[in-house]
């Protein structure tokens, strides 16, 4: 018999596509605009809770500095480290796509499948509704 696959499998699957497909991405998650995680596909050493909550800080930041500083909506935070990037994009009005890559990594290819998974995160988020 054949099991139905549930959403959180189905978002999980998504971002595992950039963990596995895109050379020196090394995490990917699904958090809420609230700063919940929805879903990851995220290594041992990434705290779960810590990557959502900080992208919802991010995104306060990002939203407020295009607002006020007249750079427009927001499409994409990136912060270089010395060992990598932390990327976070919007997928809708409600998620964010978060990828943790290595410090050898192609920004513009990750930004590439970024917006390819997000559209399909996107289909998989319309019609379900929010808590």
């Amino acid at each position: 018999m054949f099991r139905e696959v549930s959403l959180s499998e189905r978002l999980e699957r998504l971002l595992k596509l950039l963990t596995n497909d895109c050379p020196n991405v090394e995490a990917a998650a699904l958090v809420s605009t609230d700063g919940l995680i929805m879903a990851s596909a995220l290594n041992g050493d990434a705290d779960e809770d810590k990557v959502a909550a900080m992208s919802a800080a991010l995104l306060s930041v990002a939203e407020k500095i295009g607002r006020e500083l007249g750079r427009g909506d927001f499409e994409a935070a990136i912060v270089r480290g010395s060992e990598g990037l932390a990327i976070v994009t919007p997928v809708d009005s409600e998620a964010l796509l978060v990828v943790l890559a290595g410090k050898r990594s192609r920004l513009g290819l990750i930004l590439y499948e970024m917006k390819h998974v997000s559209n399909m995160l996107k289909q998989e988020l319309k019609g379900v509704q929010p808590l």
